[in-house]
């Protein structure tokens, strides 16, 4: 190795001293070092070679693994033209969690705390969350999170006896969850990110003929008629089960012929105006909600089992998912055919409005769901 010396020299007419670096003392290429005076230059060789010196200790300490591993990852890196150096910063900086090490259990308390109070979620959605990570901490609540593997989760979620639809479902929300770990530091990347899914079949969208729809309706009306507003808006309005029970009679505009979707009621948390067409109009005048909720009901569940119960009543056997809103949208779609107007009115995307209603219902049959009046106007209309 070529010993270090101090060197006169001049920069700009000013005399200074320079000592050479060459590669068997930086590792790559040769480094110069000036002083303006020489004993801070013999300071910086003397300090260089005790450094030098106390790696060689090091080194000769070292065990035989450590240096062949060693020789092996610069070969490695060489390659790529990174050294052991820059290989340890990138690591520290990406490949260790800021805030340590954290169990899965401890993730998810955190989670449904900040979904509850942070995120002010719905009480339904806070149930869904709780279910479903409530079942995955069951498995890995002690797992420290960055122990996490995509393996893991996708072995999980297959063995789950459950349907391929909610087996996604459980996909998106453990994504959610590992998502809102990485970005707290607890992790450094997310384990749930590209998760191989099963493949789940597109169910037909299942709707009710306008000969339903007038039998559930004159059920309803028979029953009390305290549920008909809330059922004419999802039927001939579109909107959702939980945007209706959330409804209150000022939002309903009949000088306009406007109902407001407020954002905080809406599934998508965007406020949007569904129209008043003819036949919700007419119904709604004759069964004006009364002040208040348009659902007379306090829990969400309980309006759900008055729906399967009243159907149950019209001789309505099998109850589609969302068979109100689908029967809308279907109806609407058939007699606008544009899916523009249609997504508007529901809250939906086109492409969503496409793919779900297009050619469910015929034109005659959509005239005639929207022929459907309440009993005043068929009485008066027979006459």
């Amino acid at each position: 190795m070529q010993a270090l010396v101090a060197k006169a020299c001049s920069v700009n007419g000013y005399p200074y001293w320079v000592v050479r670096e060459g590669p068997d003392w930086t590792g790559g290429k040769e480094r110069k070092c000036y002083f303006r005076q020489r004993r801070e230059a013999r300071a910086h060789i003397a300090d260089l070679e005790q450094q030098r010196q106390r790696l060689g200790d090091e080194a000769r300490n070292a065990p035989l693994e450590l240096i062949a591993e060693a020789l092996v990852c610069v070969k490695r890196l060489a390659a790529a033209g990174a050294t052991l150096t820059t290989a340890a910063d990138f690591f520290l900086k990406h490949g260790c969690p800021t805030k340590g090490n954290s169990k899965v259990k401890s993730l998810c308390d955190q989670f449904l705390l900040h979904r509850e109070h942070q995120r002010k979620c719905r009480p339904s959605t806070l149930r869904e969350y709780g279910s479903k990570v409530g079942i995955f901490a069951t498995d890995f609540g002690k797992t420290e999170c960055r122990a996490m593997t995509r393996p893991d989760i996708e072995d999980w979620i297959e063995e789950l006896e459950v349907e391929a639809r909610t087996k996604i479902g459980y996909a998106k929300t453990l994504f959610t969850l590992f998502e809102f770990g990485r970005r707290r530091g607890y992790l450094v990347s997310n384990p749930a990110a590209d998760l191989e899914l099963p493949l789940c079949d597109e169910g037909e969208v299942g709707t009710l003929a306008p000969g339903q729809i007038e039998r559930l309706l004159e059920v309803a009306v028979a029953d009390g008629a305290e549920l008909v507003p809330a059922l004419v808006t999802s039927i001939f309005g579109g909107a959702r089960r939980s945007e209706v029970f959330a409804l209150v009679d000022t939002e309903l505009d009949f000088d306009q012929r406007l109902i407001e979707i407020k954002g905080i009621k809406a599934k998508t948390r965007r406020r949007r105006l569904i129209t008043m067409n003819d036949t919700l109009v007419a119904w709604l005048e004759a069964f004006p909600p009364t002040k208040g909720r348009l659902v007379p009901l306090g829990h969400i569940d309980t309006f759900g089992a008055e729906l399967r119960r009243l159907a149950k009543l019209s001789g309505i056997e099998t109850w589609p998912h969302n068979a109100l809103r689908h029967t809308f949208g279907s109806n609407f779609l058939a007699s606008t055919q544009n899916e523009n107007r249609c997504a508007a009115e529901m809250g939906n995307t086109p492409d969503v409005v496409v793919r779900h209603y297009r050619a469910l219902v015929k034109p005659l049959d959509a005239a005639k769901f929207w022929a459907i009046r309440p009993p005043t106007q068929k009485a008066q209309a027979a006459a």
